[in-house]
């Protein structure tokens, strides 16, 4: 016996608390024993690691956080998870004890299922997977080994969360099982992040295996299957039928195009229209005990299996109780469950065991009690209590009614105040118990009541906002364009054409004329008076002009402008400019009398130019042409008239 395979003996409490009892199972990373927890007074199944594994402390670390994490799952398709720990070396993992056998089991010994009872497995197994994805949690490990029948008939899922930590630890080895690799989907060799979508893949090979007996694209080792399936859409066996078209989709090379678990399962739903009722499918039962574990049968009241099934069925935690159940398969909507508890099979096995009544019947794989009458089946409809869906997102909402198998009917309706999607009335109410395939009814929030955005273009600003107001709306926000036609505070443009029918309280955005745009005066100072006028009047100023004598400027040019270059002024203002008279008008200054030379230099200090002299150029000034007394403008020639002789 390896180490692997190394046993802890029947009767060891592990934690002071589990009496380990018989060991009901064997895998690569663990032995599975029935278990009595004395603490509660219940029959449990106990996973112990192998010594390989439970003295890494990587790994262990790791197998116990994953087991923390699943046990708060809590979901109808999951194996339940009650209690981890470790004992001296022994690392144990506590979970519900469940007898109704394996998928794996069930197709080794009674063959191939028809694809109406392939359906009813694979809207299980979609439930369960919703629900674990939505936490957030990944199996990678789904396979029919892993699919799990209890003693109510009801499917659960083994190994939700722990596969992952038994996969981390196998991934550096190149002897990987291929049991495992039958089932992978093609992102699993490429060393990256696996996720939801890859149980949808496995999940299709486990029901085209329970179908047909066969996996798609399967190579001779685990590295050769995963490479062998990169980048490529496996294809589905005819023998699929209806449920070809969905399992397809969950075939796809890329992760991206595969549904939903939630939306697989409605996708399953539809297809059962084109499906005959499905036959009871019987459980498997457990395998016949070996020589080595009958001694401890009378210490459980449970059966012993033997070691892993040839098909690699590891690790099941599968126990025969009283006739093991049948699942009614009477509707592709159904999933039956016996109403024969596990506590009540318990007792009724421990009495046949004192007894010495208990036998075995393999033939059909079943166990049966021959000493007495075994209790007849009781398929029933499985039902789910409905939640408190007011408030919440509708497609959350349909994604949980598609785990639970039921039929959603939608009334929109708008009501202020919600959001679009938002869940606003439900039927039946909170807590009712709603059978599978029935009908759930939401009402849910289009949004809020459509309201008419009213005619708000050419209205005055104020009165534009107070018609958003009463029309329910919301004022956005507003701008302002400068507009040469339209006076300030009018409406120009509304950001949604009147008429428009928008939900209560959305915001319209407006654009308001500022009036015409600002004029900028012109640097008009220095040009002729005509050119000055014109490039003003062309910015829509009004100009006015004033005149004065200037020494500087020339006649008729612009010597100043009022406001200045370059202020801004609305259209229409006035404009001011000061024009150029030319030079000043100065009066001639009386020089009659004064020598000649003397007159011209007072000419000249007062402004005008000394052109000639008539007469003795040092004679005494008779007269001067322009005559004194006389306004000239400065500059302006004269002639002086002398007489010879003293002043």
């Amino acid at each position: 016996m390896t180490s692997t395979d190394q046993r802890t003996p029947p009767g060891r409490v592990l934690g002071g608390r589990y009496r380990l009892l018989t060991r009901i199972g064997v895998g690569a990373s663990a032995s599975v024993y029935a278990a009595q927890d004395v603490a509660l007074e219940r029959y449990v199944a106990v996973k112990v690691l192998h010594a390989g594994l439970a003295t890494d402390p990587k790994f262990v670390r790791r197998f116990r956080a994953e087991a923390t994490a699943t046990a708060a799952l809590g979901h109808e398709h999951l194996v339940a998870v009650h209690d981890t720990g470790q004992d001296g070396a022994v690392v144990y993992l506590v979970q519900e004890l469940l007898t109704g056998g394996s998928l794996r089991r069930l197709l080794d010994v009674s063959g191939p299922i028809d694809t109406s009872q392939a359906l009813v497995v694979g809207r299980a197994l979609g439930r369960g997977l919703a629900h674990a994805h939505a936490a957030g949690f990944v199996h990678r490990d789904i396979k029919p080994a892993n699919v799990l029948f209890g003693s109510d008939g009801r499917l659960r899922i083994a190994d939700f969360g722990i596969a992952k930590a038994v996969l981390d630890a196998n991934r550096t080895e190149t002897d990987a099982a291929l049991g495992t690799a039958r089932y992978a989907p093609p992102e699993q060799g490429l060393g990256g992040p696996i996720g939801p979508a890859a149980d949808l893949y496995a999940t299709a090979l486990t029901l085209i295996d329970a179908v047909t007996g066969t996996v798609p694209l399967v190579a001779d080792s685990a590295v050769a299957t995963l490479v062998g399936r990169q980048g490529v859409d496996l294809p589905v066996p005819d023998e699929m039928g209806p449920l070809a078209p969905v399992l397809a989709e969950a075939l796809r090379a890329d992760p991206a195009a595969r549904p939903p678990a939630a939306t697989f399962v409605r996708q399953l739903t539809t297809a059962a229209s084109g499906l005959r009722r499905p036959a009871p499918l019987p459980l498997p039962g457990l395998p016949r005990p070996t020589t080595d574990d009958t001694a401890a049968v009378a210490a459980v009241p449970v059966s012993p299996t033997t070691t892993p099934t040839p098909s690699g069925d590891e690790g099941t935690l599968v126990l025969g109780a009283g006739d093991a159940p049948t699942i009614d398969l009477r509707t592709a909507s159904e999933e039956p469950r016996r109403r024969f508890g596990l506590a009540g099979a318990l007792v009724v096995l421990l009495g046949f065991a004192i007894a010495g009544g208990l036998a075995w019947a393999w033939s059909t794989g079943r166990l049966t009690i021959e000493a007495g009458e075994s209790e007849p089946e009781v398929p029933v409809v499985e039902t789910f209590p409905v939640g408190d869906y007011v408030g919440r997102d509708v497609d959350r909402v349909l994604g949980e009614a598609g785990a639970r198998g039921w039929r959603v009917d939608e009334v929109t309706e708008r009501r202020d105040g919600t959001e679009p999607g938002e869940v606003l009335q439900q039927s039946p109410l909170p807590g009712t118990r709603l059978e599978e395939g029935g009908s759930l009814t939401l009402v849910v929030s289009e949004g809020s009541v459509l309201r008419e955005v009213p005619e708000l273009v050419a209205a005055d600003r104020a009165v534009a906002e107070a018609a958003l107001t009463s029309a329910g709306l919301e004022i956005g926000a507003v701008t302002g364009r400068f507009d040469e036609s339209v006076p300030a505070g009018v409406v120009l443009e509304a950001g949604i054409a009147a008429g428009t029918e928008v939900e209560t309280g959305t915001a319209v955005d407006m654009v308001v004329s500022d009036g015409p745009e600002p004029r900028l005066v012109a640097p008009v100072a220095g040009l002729p008076v005509a050119e000055a006028v014109a490039a003003l009047e062309e910015l829509g100023l009004t100009v006015t002009t004033v005149r004065e004598p200037s020494e500087t400027v020339e006649l008729d040019h612009v010597i100043s402008v009022t406001p200045a270059a370059g202020t801004s002024l609305a259209r229409g203002d006035g404009v001011e400019l000061t024009v150029s008279d030319g030079l000043p008008f100065i009066e001639v200054p009386n020089v009659v009398g004064t020598a000649a030379a003397a007159a011209a230099e007072q000419l000249g200090a007062a402004g005008f130019v000394v052109v000639d002299t008539i007469g003795p150029p040092n004679g005494t000034v008779l007269a001067t042409d322009p005559p004194a007394g006389e306004f000239h403008r400065k500059g302006t020639a004269i002639r002086i008239v002398t007489r010879l002789g003293a002043p």
